[in-house]
């Protein structure tokens, strides 16, 4: 049995991160006006989840995150509440503008039904169910995980390698077991620091400068292939 790490966000959900923020946002906004302030809002999210990504981990980076929000946009406890909802109904817009990829179940499935113990490993900034949501834009279930990273059960961000150390420590196991999938060289591929096999995803392969090498890398269908083989 082996633990395969996934990213979900340009990974698993073909998704261009930028393209996602700007609907994503725009939505809050869009949500929030007849309340708050939509404008202030929009700058305490990025304020916090900018000081979550900087989380050390001696809280959770949900409790980082609303610390951080009340600075920027003080008085506003309620709108923690109201965000647990949009991310149950508004947030659910977003969708219509991404597919998912025609091999993302299949291989998931293929991994589960093998045994294998799979863990959505998107990075920690939003709750449970703003990612239960996205993964569902992948025609993916939950079930298919053993463990999901959600800002409230994880104390560190992508791509500070502490994240991947307490993935590693929830799930009990060695980093020669597993192997991390995702697109991002420098939020991914750090997980090799720490012994992890890594497979760079170019689909939509976020370029950086310098990058880390990847174990392996490819396509989805050389991805799939790479699975089938190896697994």
């Amino acid at each position: 049995m082996a633990y395969i790490l996934f990213d979900l966000d340009g990974t698993l959900l073909p998704l261009n991160l930028d393209y996602f923020l700007k609907l994503y946002l725009q939505e809050v906004k869009n949500y929030v006006r007849r309340k708050f302030d939509p404008d202030l809002t929009i700058k305490a999210i990025l304020a916090a989840t900018e000081e979550m990504v900087q989380n050390t981990g001696a809280r959770t980076n949900s409790e980082v995150f609303w610390e951080a929000f009340d600075r920027v946009y003080p008085g506003t406890a309620e709108l923690r509440y109201v965000f647990e909802k949009f991310y149950h109904t508004s947030f659910k817009n977003i969708g219509k503008y991404f597919k998912p990829h025609p091999l993302a179940r299949p291989m998931i499935r293929y991994l589960y039904k093998k045994g294998h113990t799979l863990v959505l490993a998107t990075n920690a900034l939003f709750p449970k169910s703003a990612i239960v949501e996205r993964l569902s834009w992948a025609n993916l279930s939950p079930k298919y995980f053993c463990f999901i990273t959600h800002y409230d059960n994880m104390h560190y961000c992508k791509p500070n390698p502490n994240y991947y150390k307490e993935i590693l420590e929830k799930i009990n196991a060695r980093p020669s077991e597993c192997l991390m999938i995702g697109n991002d060289p420098a939020e991914d591929l750090v997980a090799r620091d720490l012994g992890l096999k890594t497979f760079l995803l170019k689909d939509f392969e976020v370029k950086r400068e310098n990058p880390r090498t990847p174990d392996f890398s490819g396509d989805f269908s050389e991805l799939y292939r790479f699975i089938r083989e190896n697994y």
